[in-house]
């Protein structure tokens, strides 16, 4: 039994610093800022990435998911399309074996 506390406590040793003194989790190292995803209150509107597109002369690309076919229609001919290209191979090295 006490082969297995010992393991479970050297397993546990590398998050150590993540805890304070208290034993809670720490928030981080002070300055990071946060991820700000899509769907957060944080992310730029349309307006902004405007003018952020603009600021940079127009090398801003507006990136799309694949994927965003087939959220629409699943069973459309867009999404099979999808799948079916990826489960060919494309390089000419892999086709000429």
């Amino acid at each position: 039994m006490q082969r297995r506390q010992r393991l479970r406590g050297m397993a546990a040793l590398p998050m150590l610093p993540l805890l304070d003194i208290s034993g809670r989790v720490a928030a981080g190292p002070a300055g990071l800022v946060p991820r700000v995803r899509p769907s957060d209150p944080q992310w730029p509107g349309a307006s902004e990435w405007e003018s952020l597109r603009q600021a940079v002369a127009g090398n801003l690309i507006a990136m799309r998911s694949p994927l965003a076919a087939c959220r629409t229609a699943p069973k459309g001919e867009a999404c099979r399309d999808l799948f079916m290209i990826s489960r060919t191979p494309t390089s000419s090295a892999v086709t000429q074996r």
